[in-house]
């Protein structure tokens, strides 16, 4: 009688690696510093103003049925964006907090899932997902940088 035993591990190249360092070498190589709509803020109160930009449920990479997923999600983010500045924009503003963080993405992991579990529909790839909002959230920090010093929370 012989008994043989295999063990089988699956082979995942580290993509994570490769994903930040094409992440830095596209910020790197994009100067381009986007630009705000033109709002015209007056500068002229002697009032301080915080304006808070929170869209910290933003769920991006999630899939959708009328549209591109990865593609609809930086486009509405960006609407929102200039949305709120445009509402903003009767009043003089000081600095802009930026709360970043909660469901900003749909998953949380490579196997498509919330923090406990729960599978998600997303469009795209893990990594995808992740470099787009990355690309994104550094987009918008540097278009709202335009009207007022930033802080990210």
């Amino acid at each position: 009688m012989w008994k043989i035993s295999v063990t089988l591990k699956k082979i995942v190249k580290n993509r994570l690696e490769d994903v930040l360092k094409s992440l830095t070498d596209e910020l790197y190589d994009c100067p381009n510093v986007p630009t705000t709509p033109e709002l015209f803020f007056d500068k002229r109160s002697i009032k301080k103003n915080l304006l808070e930009i929170s869209l910290a449920d933003h769920h991006f990479g999630k899939l959708c049925l009328n549209g591109s997923g990865i593609e609809d999600s930086k486009n509405s983010f960006y609407k929102a964006i200039e949305n709120l500045l445009y509402k903003a924009k009767s009043f003089p503003i000081d600095k802009i907090l930026l709360p970043v963080g909660n469901d900003f993405f749909h998953i949380d992991n490579m196997e498509k899932t919330t923090s406990r579990g729960t599978p998600q529909d997303v469009d795209g790839h893990f990594f995808d997902i992740f470099k787009d909002g990355c690309k994104s959230l550094i987009h918008s920090i540097q278009m709202l940088s335009t009207v007022a010093p930033v802080h990210v929370l």
